[in-house]
């Protein structure tokens, strides 16, 4: 994302709703965002078996 910025941009939305979906559940909000919900349902078990097969990294080289 650092070196392409229409990914940035295609993600930022999608980053959005997710934080506001969680900020309802944490009460910080009146209402909750669908589209966020749907984020969570589907993105976060993807994410997690995802991270379950990758190999540990380094990620203070993404830093340096």
């Amino acid at each position: 994302m650092r070196q392409k910025k229409w990914l940035t941009q295609l993600i930022q939305p999608l980053a959005t709703w997710r934080a506001e979906e969680i900020a309802y559940l944490m009460g910080e909000r009146d209402t909750g965002n669908l589209l966020g919900k749907l984020i969570r349902t589907i993105g976060e078990p993807i994410c997690y078996v995802l991270g379950l097969f990758g190999r540990e990294k380094n990620w203070k080289s993404l830093y340096a």
